[in-house]
């Protein structure tokens, strides 16, 4: 949870997150419900992802100046589409940039390689 304020707080003023964080507190709390019903991971686990799942698009926002103009363009795309569009673009994702800031905060493994799974669900659904 210290992890999840300093991200909030480290953001340049004049870049605009309230969307942002309104969206991960969502996807959280989701996690967390489906933590209760599944009991494959714990709820504060559960709870870090789903607020940290998409911690790579803040610091891309700061870093490339457009990357939000991209990010409207790509609206409506899949997961894999957007992480191909920003490698062709930036040579990373939003996906790996936040996978490697929770790997560097030693959020544990397992949520890392979740958030740098995302754009391959399907494959990762299928190993199961």
């Amino acid at each position: 949870m210290v992890q999840i304020a300093a991200l909030k707080n480290s953001f340049p003023a004049h870049i605009r997150l309230e969307r942002f964080w309104d969206t991960a507190t969502e996807v959280a709390q989701i996690a967390v419900m489906l933590a209760r019903r599944y009991k494959m991971i714990t709820t504060d686990d559960a709870y870090t992802l789903g607020m940290l799942h998409d911690c790579g698009i803040p610091l891309m926002l700061t870093y490339k100046n457009d990357f939000l103009d991209v990010m409207r363009k790509l609206n409506g795309s899949d997961l894999q589409e957007i992480h191909q569009a920003q490698l062709r673009l930036y040579s990373v994702s939003h996906f790996q940039v936040g996978a490697a800031l929770a790997r560097n905060w030693f959020i544990p493994e397992d949520t890392h390689l979740a958030i740098a799974a995302q754009a391959n669900y399907l494959d990762v659904l299928k190993q199961k």
